[in-house]
């Protein structure tokens, strides 16, 4: 994987263009793909991540979602066909097999 840099100017040019965009999306699908299966709500629309991931990469780059929470970035970044990574998916089947298990466990 190679590395790559950007001036403060494009990154500045990348910022003011999605600060154009109409960030309403009171008519926008929130549930295509995958992102109508789960319920949670604290999640955003997919239309967030799309757009940024759409802005500030290309194609192959990775996308490091540390959070992972219903995994709409990762959904998102997988459509605009980048590499996801994200470590706390183990994490969360850890928790899962404790809670079947019925051990006590911790969602942070």
């Amino acid at each position: 994987m190679k590395l790559r840099s950007e001036s403060l100017s494009q990154v500045d040019l990348k910022i003011s263009k999605l600060c154009a965009l109409d960030w309403e999306l009171e008519k926008a699908d929130t549930k295509y793909r995958t992102h109508g299966y789960h319920t949670y709500s604290a999640k955003y629309i997919p239309q967030i991540p799309n757009r940024i991931i759409s802005t500030f990469t290309e194609r192959d780059d990775l996308i490091l979602d540390p959070f992972v929470g219903s995994g709409t970035t990762l959904v998102e970044s997988k459509v605009s066909c980048q590499i996801r990574y994200s470590d706390p998916l183990e994490n969360i089947v850890e928790r899962l097999n404790m809670l079947v298990q019925g051990l006590p466990y911790f969602f942070i």
